[in-house]
This record gives structure tokens, sequence and C-alpha cells, in this order.
């Protein structure tokens, strides 16, 4: 990997987290397939990364040359990429092990992100299509930024979605070697996270993006969305506590990679507010908790692009940790039945010994797309049997996610 992949591979597994980046993955014939791809369904991002050194000639010969080099060539690379992905089920990684799967065709969406660098802001690079679709064309500057700012799988998908389908409806956007893409990022956050639709010409000021975050309502926000990384630490957390196999599941919990990433995919389709959201919820759950007091809470508005219900459940460790588990399934039915307009209930267990320091937590999904009469039949019986949730009275709880300064 060299420097300039290193840098776009660590930007990504700190946005994205290391579950869904994967560095040099494999295509046809055991060849590398691209330089960074990022899966987390629906979303497949390619990135390739050139760095190509500009020599100047005195005329556009030369800027013809670093353009070929490091932008068209990423194209090629990354439309190859796209191929063999459409024709694969599974993730080749560098090392020949099988990662995770491809979403599936009906679902996924392709975003493709061409890295240019080397041209010192000398040469216009466009975003644009390229003979087989839309490429977004960022240098390390505006690559930086996006990132930084939509530091969320979800966030930044939705970014290049919406631009894609801005610049493709007979509008042009052309930026100087990627600079200027921190200034559309600003406008694109402004309009409430879109770009109009009724116009034809979009004109953006150079200067939007350093006034945007000299704000007090950005400065604010940053504030406000420190707690939301405990959610990313709490899927990171899961992730990597089951590679080193000290997560233990039964017969009723995930036992396969795929099974735990659908699961932990959930945490991670949430975006930066809904994880604020969240995060604050599950604190407040835990914070409030009397010692060896063990309840559970349901959460419903973690966001509202969110489809999940959440479920927290505090358990005694010393007990019986298979009942505890079977507690947090029978009380996801229950809140499926109560919450009928969302299809997924993710359960997080946190269970606390009263022996040991620390705490073990797990998570059990629940996916049913149509709630029947039978799912119904079964959920009153287990609320009569347990009385699970039986009184429960929803409450909303909201907050800005720029606050009004």
């Amino acid at each position: 990997m060299t420097k300039s992949e290193e840098l776009v591979y660590k930007l990504c597994t700190k946005s994205f987290l290391s579950l869904w980046s994967y560095a040099n993955p494999k295509g046809k014939k055991g060849k590398e397939l691209c330089d960074i791809l990022v899966v987390c369904e629906p979303d497949i991002i390619i990135f390739s990364v050139k760095e190509v050194e500009l020599k100047e000639t005195g005329d556009k010969v030369g800027y013809d040359r670093w353009r070929k080099a490091a932008v068209e060539e990423s194209c090629q690379q990354i439309f190859g990429a796209e191929r063999w992905i459409n024709s694969s089920q599974q993730i080749v990684k560098k090392d020949g092990e099988l990662g995770l799967f491809f979403p599936d065709p009906s679902v996924r969406r392709i975003h493709r992100v061409a890295v240019a660098l080397g041209s010192k802001g000398k040469v216009p690079a466009a975003s644009k299509h390229y003979e087989k679709g839309f490429v977004h064309v960022l240098n390390e500057h505006s690559l930086d930024a996006l990132l930084k700012e939509l530091d969320t799988i979800s966030d930044f998908a939705q970014y290049l979605n919406e631009k894609e389908k801005f610049f493709t409806n007979g509008r042009a956007l052309t930026l100087f070697d990627g600079s200027g893409e921190e200034d559309l990022l600003a406008f694109y956050i402004s309009n409430e996270n879109r770009f109009p639709e009724q116009v034809t010409m979009l004109v953006i000021d150079t200067d939007l993006w350093i006034g945007f975050k000299k704000l007090p309502e950005v400065k604010a926000k940053k504030k406000l969305d420190v707690i939301s990384y405990f959610w990313d630490e709490l899927i990171e957390e899961l992730y990597q506590t089951y590679l080193s196999s000290n997560i233990i599941f039964d017969e009723d919990f995930a036992t396969e990679l795929t099974e735990i990433e659908k699961a932990v995919r959930v945490l991670a389709r949430e975006n930066r507010m809904g994880r604020r959201m969240l995060s604050i919820a599950l604190t407040d759950f835990l914070q409030n908790s009397k010692k060896g007091e063990y309840k559970a809470r349901i959460v419903t508005d973690a966001s509202s692009r969110s489809d999940t219900i959440y479920v927290f459940q505090l358990s005694n460790y010393d007990s019986n940790r298979k009942a505890n588990r079977n507690r947090l399934n029978l009380r996801c039915v229950v809140a499926r039945g109560l919450v009928p307009d969302k299809r997924k209930v993710l359960g997080i267990i946190v269970e606390v010994s009263e022996k040991v320091k620390g705490t073990a937590t797990g998570l059990f999904l629940l996916d049913i797309g149509e709630w029947t009469r039978e799912w119904q039949e079964k959920m009153e019986m287990i609320q009569k049997e347990t009385g699970y949730f039986e009184n429960w009275n929803p409450k909303s709880f909201s907050e800005d996610e720029y606050p009004q300064i």
C-alpha cells in the first residue's frame, strides 16, 4: 500500500470503522480490484487513489497527461471493479480470505470516488459522468474535509448520492482539482443536507467552507456530538471482541460473521445525529439504574431516517446468562408489536457483575417485514405471561442538530 493509499484507508477506517473498509481487495484472477473498498449494505464505495506528479510543459500537454494518469486511469479501475462486483457475491480480501457478502443487486448503491493527487492545485478535475458512470473526483484536502464532517457511512453515502443525482440531471460541475468541494459541502449542509431541485445553475462562494466552520452553531454541534462517539466505540468494541473470540453466542444468537455483521450494521447505519441521540439514551439508561436494579427500555426516536427500534436491557452477569438473553429476545418481540411502523428491533444487553469489575455487551437483531396476526398473538401471549412493557408509555426527546445560537 502506498503512502497516499494508506492515508485514504486510515480516513475510511476512522469514519466507517474496520469491519467495512478493505484495503487492496482482490478481483479478477487475483489481481488488485481497487485501492479501498467500503461495503455496508446497501452502499458500496469504490476508491481509486492515484498520486501523479505534475510535470509542467508550458502548455496544456502536461495538464492533459496528469489528468489522464491521475483521473482517467482511476475511472477505468473503478469501472473495472464495478463490473467484477456486479458479477460476484463476496469480497476477496488482500490475503485471499473471503470477506462480507455484497448487498443484493436489488438494493445496492455503488458510489465511485477517484482521489487524484499531485497536481499542486493547477489542473481542473471535475466530478462528472465519465463514460460509464458518475465519478466523484477529490483531492486529499476535499476528501479529508468530507470524511471528517460526514464521518458515518450513512452521512457520507447520502452526500455522494445527493450530489450525483443533482449533477447528472442536466447540470454540470467543475471544481479546480477538487478544491471547492468543501464549499459545496458547506452549501449542502446549510441547505438541510440536500441540493435544490428547481435550478439550472449553482454558484458557490469560494469562502463558504471557511465561514461555515466559524459559525457558532457549527461549533456548538461539534461539542454536542462528542457523546455520539460512544456509539462508534460500541460498534468497534463489539466487532473486535468477536474477532478475539471473547464473545459468547448460543443457538438464539449469531455465530457467523455475516450474521453478526447484520446486527452491527444496524448500529453503523445510524447517522451522526442518530448516534448522538442513542448515546444520550443509552448512557442515561445505564447511569440512572440503581445498583442491583435490572430493567429494560424501548427507544424509538433515534433519528427520522432510522427504521429501527432499540431495546436496552440491563441484566445480572452472575445469574443465568442464557435466560438474560432469552428475556431480551422476548422483549424485542413485544417492542416490535408496540411500534408497528418500524420493521427492525435491535436489542442491546449490558450485563453487570457484582463480583468482578467490567460489563459484558451483546446484541440481538429481530427483523420482521410484515407484522402478521400470528406475530400479534405471540406478542400478546408474551406480554401476558411476562408483563414486559405492559404499561409502556412512549416518551420522546429531541434536540437540534445545530443549536440555535
